[in-house]
């Protein structure tokens, strides 16, 4: 079983991993949204291919990716190339040390 960030993953996602996530995504305007939308797409295909195949270490990826996003746009962070570049050598470096991928 893993935990991440207090919410326990034992296949998929927990449902307030999910709410905290809406919870980011609506304290944005829409057009940054968008941003981070795309910042998002550019991030998962760079870190796509080195997670493992196993769908929930995916899901938890994905979960860590977005939660870096939402982490360094509320920092003001809105350029979707930076932000992808960095929460995606960030993802892949805590991939580097076993813990989203497997």
């Amino acid at each position: 079983m893993t935990t991440l960030r207090g919410a326990t993953h034992s296949g998929f996602a927990s449902w307030n991993t999910s709410i905290e996530l809406i919870e980011s995504v609506s304290s944005f305007e829409p057009h940054q949204v968008k941003t981070l939308g795309e910042a998002f797409d550019i991030a998962w295909e760079q870190i796509a291919p080195s997670t493992s195949k196993h769908d929930a270490h995916k899901e938890i990826a994905r979960i860590v990716l977005a939660d870096l996003i939402f982490s360094l746009a509320r920092h003001g962070y809105f350029d979707s190339l930076w932000l992808a570049e960095n929460a995606a050598r960030i993802v892949l470096s805590r991939q580097g040390r076993g813990s989203t991928g497997g």
